[in-house]
């Protein structure tokens, strides 16, 4: 039979109870068909080294929010700076404060759009999840046929300057 609900909410009662769907067809190398968590919300993304961080940064977040459907995340920003001291700074730019830890090995990374990058002395054009991170590394073209290299911090545009290095993106990933 089927269950209807006229109102309220179905709530599947503790940890690791969801919607099963072991009733369908199985792909070969299925692992799980047990649908169990779902969540949305905010997070608070921000420009970082992997190595020394910066001396000085003020970022404005414009808007950054998630949807979370069992292990896979997509995760939208709009991010900007208002001030960078860049001195000392050193390692891989990167966007940190993903709100969930990505997966391992190489199934961990995740794909991002950069839909809009503007006020960068040299503009980003991909980024990706590091695998059991919250981390994203950005990434920049860096000759006409096609060589990509990881950013560093003097790919921002440094100095007490409003709404600079703008980045808005899209990412999805999965946990573990």
């Amino acid at each position: 039979g089927n269950l209807t609900l006229s109102n309220g909410n179905l709530s599947l009662g503790s940890a690791g109870n969801g919607s099963d769907f072991s009733a369908d067809a199985n792909a070969a190398g299925m692992t799980s068909e047990l649908l169990d968590d779902y969540e949305e919300g905010t997070w608070t993304p921000t420009y970082a080294m992997s190595a020394n961080p910066f001396t000085a940064l003020t970022m404005e977040v414009v808007g950054a929010s998630y949807v979370k459907i069992g292990r896979q995340v997509t995760v939208k920003a709009a991010i900007q700076t208002d001030n960078v001291d860049a001195t000392g700074a050193s390692g891989v730019l990167r966007i940190t404060g993903f709100p969930f830890t990505s997966g391992a090995a190489t199934l961990g990374y995740g794909a991002a759009t950069i839909a809009y990058a503007d006020g960068w002395t040299t503009h980003p054009t991909s980024m990706y999840l590091n695998p059991t991170s919250t981390a994203a590394d950005l990434t920049q073209r860096t000759s006409s046929n096609g060589t990509f290299t990881t950013s560093a911090a003097a790919a921002l545009q440094a100095g007490a300057n409003a709404n600079v290095n703008r980045l808005w993106f899209t990412l999805t990933y999965f946990t573990a």
